[in-house]
């Protein structure tokens, strides 16, 4: 005889029996034997997986802050428990709530019947078989529970709640637990205030309203008021505003325009007339200003062929007396002057030379 060796056992259903028509060949001995000890294999490895997901990781620790039902299991120092009273809030360790038991004990409740334990250099091969079914058959609801739970894992983690709470697929499900349990119950959530601030306390809301009417009102009021005291002329706000602008301007235009300007113009006449003369402003006014003006002096000169009429008067002396003056009219850029001779003797024909001094002011 030799040693076999399974390599990738693989659970079988139905195996090969030997019958009297058989050779007595090894490999139709040996047939049955190989299936059987696949199927053998392959449930110790279910079972081993099976002990370490539900025994073995640090989901299954008891938590303090975690929900149980009935036929909920963990691990508590390193012992197999099942649930028996519901827990709805978490709690320290209560072993009246829980009872010590073991996979192979579950397997049993589970499927309500015993697992043989058999000897295979003694049982049946029929028998063995069986029994390889029967165990393959109590692991599978459990595997589907253990699937559940890991479902019920992911579609937690995909949450938006797991999210905002750091969990991920890999975050163990004692912690996720303790997570969602520390997540405040805030209940309704009702506000309404007026210019103020709220600060929304973490937690989970079941509704509410949150009521801005009062702060929109007062607002919207306050808007009016405040355009309309710009508006009314009679408002301390307009008048304010009148005045900066007012005299801002003022500033502006005396900084750019003069007060007061004077200066000297020469009129000069022909013979005993009067005439009027347009005087520009070096610089115009910002608004019409008031003018003076005098002859500060008047000479005469004989005209090319003229007759000196003024004897003993040398040409370029004073004439007896200076022209008189007088402002018609004045604009912001020039005023007017009208001058009119001293003489009025129909015979003189001498020229007036008149310096006439003016001034004028805005005040």
């Amino acid at each position: 005889m030799k040693p076999y060796t399974a390599i990738n056992p693989v659970f079988h259903d139905t195996i090969q029996i030997t019958e009297t028509s058989d050779s007595a060949h090894a490999d139709n001995i040996n047939a049955a034997p190989k299936v059987l000890l696949e199927n053998t294999l392959s449930n110790r490895q279910a079972i081993e997986e099976l002990k370490t997901s539900t025994g073995s990781t640090e989901e299954s620790e008891y938590s303090a802050v975690s929900a149980y039902q009935p036929g909920d299991y963990c691990i508590y120092n390193n012992e197999l428990y099942r649930c028996i009273a519901a827990i709805v809030q978490g709690e320290q360790w209560n072993a009246q709530h829980w009872v010590k038991t073991t996979i192979a004990n579950e397997l049993l409740l589970l499927n309500k019947k015993e697992i043989e334990v058999v000897d295979p250099m003694t049982t049946t091969i029929a028998g063995f078989a069986a029994d390889a079914l029967k165990t393959k058959e109590a692991i599978a609801p459990l595997q589907t529970k253990m699937a559940s739970f890991e479902q019920a894992k992911g579609t937690i983690a995909g949450s938006a709640l797991a999210a905002a709470l750091g969990i991920t697929a890999s975050t163990a499900f004692a912690t996720i637990a303790s997570k969602l349990a520390g997540v405040a119950n805030r209940g309704a959530l009702n506000w309404s205030g007026s210019n103020t601030t709220y600060t929304v306390s973490a937690g989970y809301y079941s509704g509410g309203t949150l009521n801005s009417k009062t702060s929109y009102t007062n607002g919207y009021n306050a808007g009016v008021t405040a355009a309309d005291a710009r508006v009314n002329t009679s408002s301390a706000n307009y008048k304010g505003g009148y005045n900066a602008g007012y005299n801002a301007g003022k500033a502006a235009a005396e900084a750019k325009y003069p007060k007061t300007q004077t200066g000297t113009y020469t009129a000069t006449q022909s013979a005993q007339s009067s005439q009027s003369y347009t005087v520009n402003f070096p610089t115009a006014f910002a608004s019409i200003p008031s003018v003076s003006a005098s002859c500060i002096s008047t000479t005469y000169a004989k005209p090319p062929g003229g007759v000196n009429i003024y004897p003993g008067a040398s040409i370029g002396d004073p004439a007896f007396g200076k022209s008189t003056v007088s402002v018609t009219s004045v604009t912001k850029a020039y005023f007017v002057l009208y001058v009119t001779s001293y003489r009025t003797n129909s015979g003189d024909n001498q020229n007036y030379t008149n310096t006439i001094t003016w001034s004028a002011t805005t005040g």
